[in-house]
């Protein structure tokens, strides 16, 4: 539990452990594989860690984080294509429902195909995350654990300073982005809303500027505003991806029928997603969203 008050590195390596005991509950359940989220909720704590090494290494000590920013992206990198498939392979009644049923025989060949490549996956990343004394990843959250547990500092700046300026920051960051690219644009509104979940305990809570009288106050309300547009574009991403894997699959079986028909439709729902991010996003930079989050980053007095 992290203070307002509590000097900044002892804070971050705090708010890191929180995240390291998340990563370690959810490697010991995907040997199971029983749950898809698992890998999901694991891999969530892993984007967490690489975002406080990226946005607040520099309030480490030693600040020699290098080392760790690359082992938690070699993580990442080794689980993307199971959960890109596992979140594929959850939406197969609804892929099959969009077909016609003249294209059920090769649809069939399609999903039977990805879950062989599924398992395949599967045993790959569990074996990466086995017991293992040679193990890469078994030994980097040992090295990282270690690393936490040294809470020395001499480092006076409270944490809540450095949650204030992280956040206007990475809010201005958002705003100022081409939105042409929205994949960039997702991983900054990803960076904003962990910033925000890492301090919201340490935040003051204010209502609406625009609303005084609405019961939901900020910053839970501007998380779920960022929810909500991630949502938007984790929709547009998906799309891209299932996609990508339906051509891939088309390629190897030569079926390219019923991958095409989704591929279409795919298409419809991304532009869809795409409309509704931008919708969102003109309310994300309307001046009474950049009052609230100037009045949440601010001292008091100011």
């Amino acid at each position: 539990m992290i203070t307002p008050d509590m000097p900044a590195n002892m804070a971050v390596k705090e708010i890191m452990a929180q995240q390291l005991e998340k990563i370690k509950f959810y490697a010991e359940r995907l040997p199971s594989d029983s749950d898809i989220e698992d890998l999901h909720k694991f891999r969530v704590g892993i984007r967490r860690t690489r975002a406080g090494l990226n946005q607040l290494g520099g309030f480490f000590y030693p600040p020699s984080v290098k080392g760790f920013k690359k082992d938690f992206s070699f993580i990442t990198k080794f689980s993307n294509e199971l959960r890109d498939l596992d979140v594929f392979l959850a939406k197969e009644k609804y892929y099959k429902s969009l077909l016609p049923i003249i294209y059920k025989n090769d649809i069939e060949k399609v999903f039977a195909y990805l879950k062989e490549q599924r398992d395949i996956k599967s045993e790959d990343v569990i074996r990466r995350i086995s017991n293992n004394k040679n193990n890469r990843f078994v030994n980097v959250i040992r090295r990282w654990e270690q690393f936490l547990l040294n809470r020395k500092t001499d480092m006076t700046t409270p944490i809540i300073e450095v949650a204030r300026k992280k956040i206007w920051k990475q809010y201005k960051k958002v705003v100022n982005k081409d939105t042409k690219d929205l994949h960039a644009v997702r991983m900054e509104f990803k960076k904003l809303r962990y910033l925000m979940e890492f301090f919201k305990s340490i935040l003051p809570v204010y209502m609406h500027i625009y609303n005084q009288n609405s019961s939901a106050g900020f910053p839970s309300s501007l998380i779920k505003q960022i929810k909500r547009i991630q949502d938007d574009l984790g929709v547009f991403n998906d799309c891209i991806v299932h996609q990508l894997i339906l051509s891939e699959a088309a390629k190897e079986l030569e079926q390219y029928f019923s991958t095409g028909s989704i591929i279409g439709i795919l298409q419809k729902e991304k532009e869809l997603a795409v409309e509704s991010f931008y919708n969102r996003y003109k309310i994300f930079i309307a001046k009474f969203t950049k009052q609230n989050y100037k009045k949440l980053t601010r001292k008091k007095g100011d």
